[in-house]
């Protein structure tokens, strides 16, 4: 989370992400970071009761977006 967080709103690459979590490169690497994505978002909806601050940018990878959980929250 900290790496996405340094730049909110820009993409950070997949390659980035991977190196920063230490997720081997592999042909399996571009699912485990999908996977690791996944569990991040699950687990900050369900402590926080909003919308992840993460945002998959296609062909790019993800960004941290802190706009889009706080729309949400304000919504609710």
């Amino acid at each position: 989370m900290k790496c996405l967080a340094r730049t909110p709103g820009q993409p950070v690459g997949r390659d980035e992400l991977r190196r920063a979590i230490g997720i081997e490169e592999t042909d399996e690497s571009g699912r485990a970071l999908d996977m690791f994505v996944r569990r991040l978002r699950n687990s900050i909806e369900e402590q926080a009761h909003q919308k992840a601050p993460i945002t998959t940018i296609y062909r790019q990878g993800f960004a941290f977006d802190p706009a889009s959980s706080q729309a949400t929250a304000q919504a609710d």
